[in-house]
């Protein structure tokens, strides 16, 4: 197998060449992530809603929790909960601060927040804090006379709800000053009372598809920006035309002022206190996030250092693997933790196997009981102790691993926020079939076309979504060495993706469609990790060869293979040719770890 030289690149032309430039800066502004996340890992458990959130739901129109309420909340907020979460395996704990109600509403429960979090750090765990966008109007309304012009609106004029099942939460209009000053006024309070280690702000996105007056004309202003005729006249949003200028300018506005609008929060935290981490809920990573959602995933996390995916359950269904993989990687290509719920063995598997040291969710905590993080009823599933108890006691193998790929697809901004939607499909379809292949992958954007010669290959979305200055640059990385293949090449099949890319691959590892790989190095070591999910939790793979071409073998020169389910490991037997190594795993269930000590890729 021919490998192309590694070389490392200025490229002087890539910020004209993408219309990138603010981007990248942001992005570098961003990756300065507090140490404390990659050293302690993230094993988060949630407390997030207020008591005036709580009371209201129970019917309570003055915000008080009733008496019979009070012995589960006063349980909930004691050290003996805390002792119990550190138990569990806790690291973080994602508390209530403020949800919109008013300051005067949520004021017992700010101070309740406060007193926990001291508990908390009793307890040797660090503290998030619970920052909502959306506007608890019945209170909030009497408090602040100007908030009713805050709420986002439809066409028709209605007020938007976040939950149909919830009406006294309304949906923000985020772009209103007046909005943005209250928010920064419980900022700076909560940095002061609160001092957490990170800040989470929820439902970011939200609302940005609001018909209110303010938001309509910053829409229209938008357009006189970008050239459109003074006499053009929005009177209701575009509807959604991948071809139609107006459109595109709609999709625009909406992820512009979402990012611009975290971007200032982001900014705002980090001036109050550096070592605080920032994490926003941008939902999962899908085909239309950017177009229909108004979510453009890398402009948000280029202020943040954590991201909350909302997503649905992995698994195997119709012969294929459903797996949250999208998310994780983009997370990586950011340095931001994927912060997603894990209630079952293949989620911690999934999480282990691609997030940045964590686990993300493992409960939800309230009323004194520990709960799973989805479901919020019932017990924590006892399976996943093992798995648990694995993340903690081996560390090392996660803590400031970095990721081995020789392959990445690019993901253009053009393709997901205005491209066809058979345009997008089909760079998602590849990137199941290199999961389905077993091909480690990166996941780059317009903002990551710097590490494209980290890659043997770089998989592209259709070339009518490619600038004459990406093209360019595609032919340069082609000159180099580099292997351009258009993402539809794949039709989404493994099999085709296995017999493209096998000789590209210094990790090979043949398994069936439901295992996923993931490669990661400890170079100070070395030492190689080679890890396996298998998606198909009931008919565990058996007897996987794997074929390693390494730059340099050291000794001791030695392989192990990791299950949770067992409490040592299983010596692998190499056999080594020059610098190639081959050797069969024994049995994956749901998560199996190869560790290669003295191997460098």
């Amino acid at each position: 197998m021919q490998l192309a030289k590694r070389k490392t690149w200025r490229w002087s032309a890539l910020a004209a060449a993408c219309g990138a430039a603010a981007l990248l800066s942001a992005q570098a502004e961003a990756l300065d992530r507090p140490s404390w996340m990659d050293d302690d890992g993230i094993m988060m458990a949630e407390s997030w809603r207020s008591p005036a959130h709580r009371a209201r739901t129970l019917g309570k129109m003055d915000l008080i929790l009733p008496a019979s309420e009070e012995e589960g909340f006063r349980r909930e907020h004691s050290p003996e909960m805390m002792e119990e979460l550190k138990k569990l395996g806790v690291t973080t704990v994602l508390l209530h601060y403020y949800e919109g109600f008013g300051y005067k509403a949520e004021e017992a429960g700010m101070r309740d927040a406060r007193t926990l979090a001291g508990m908390a750090r009793k307890a040797g765990l660090r503290v998030g804090a619970y920052i909502g966008g959306t506007l608890g109007w019945e209170s909030l309304f009497k408090e602040v006379h100007e908030a009713g012009e805050w709420q986002a609106a439809t066409p028709d004029g209605q007020p938007m709800l976040e939950d149909t099942k919830e009406p006294f939460r309304r949906v923000a209009a985020f772009l209103r000053p007046g909005y943005n000053d209250h928010l920064e006024r419980a900022l700076r309070r909560m940095a002061a009372e609160m001092q957490p280690d990170l800040v989470y702000f929820d439902h970011i996105g939200l609302g940005n598809d609001s018909w209110d007056r303010f938001t309509a004309a910053q829409f229209q202003d938008f357009l006189t920006e970008r050239g459109f005729k003074e006499t053009i006249r929005v009177k209701l949003p575009p509807p959604a035309k991948p071809d139609d200028p107006l459109s595109r300018a709609w999709v625009d506005f909406r992820i512009k002022s979402t990012a611009e609008h975290f971007r200032r929060l982001s900014r705002l935290v980090r001036s109050l206190n550096p070592q605080c981490a920032v994490a926003c809920n941008a939902g999962g990573v899908d085909s239309d996030s950017a177009a229909n959602r108004g979510v453009d995933h890398p402009q948000l996390l280029a202020f943040s250092h954590a991201f909350r995916a909302e997503a649905g359950k992995p698994g195997w269904s119709n012969n294929r693997a459903a797996t949250r993989i999208r998310s994780l990687k983009t997370g990586q290509a950011f340095s931001n933790t994927t912060l997603l719920d894990c209630e079952t063995p293949l989620e911690l598997a999934e999480s282990m196997a691609f997030n940045l040291h964590s686990l993300g969710n493992i409960a939800w905590f309230e009323n004194g009981h520990l709960l799973p993080p989805r479901a919020r009823m019932g017990r924590i599933s006892p399976f996943l102790r093992s798995y648990l108890d694995f993340f903690q006691a081996h560390a090392e193998f996660y803590r400031s691993a970095s990721r081995a790929t020789d392959v990445a697809v690019l993901r253009t901004y053009e393709t997901f926020a205005h491209g066809a939607e058979p345009k997008r499909r089909a760079v998602s379809a590849a990137e199941q079939a290199l999961i389905e292949s077993q091909t480690p992958f990166a996941i780059l954007f317009d903002q990551n076309w710097d590490s494209l010669d980290a890659h043997q290959t770089v998989v592209t979305p259709d070339e009518s979504d490619l600038s004459a200055a990406q093209r360019k640059l595609l032919d340069a990385y082609k000159a180099r060495g580099g292997e351009v293949i258009p993402a539809a090449t794949f039709q989404g099949d493994p099999q085709r993706a296995r017999e493209r890319l096998r000789e590209r691959l210094r990790v090979q590892v043949t398994a069936p469609p439901a295992v996923a790989v993931e490669v990661t190095e400890r170079r100070g070591l070395p030492q190689l990790l080679v890890h396996l999910v298998n998606y198909r939790i009931e008919q565990p793979v058996k007897n996987i060869p794997v074929t390693i071409h390494a730059s340099r073998l050291l000794s001791p020169l030695r392989a192990e293979y990791w299950n949770p389910l067992n409490p040592k490991p299983t010596p692998l037997k190499l056999t080594r040719t020059g610098n190639q190594l081959q050797l069969i795993v024994p049995q994956v269930d749901i998560y199996g770890l190869i560790v290669l000590t003295g191997t460098m890729l």
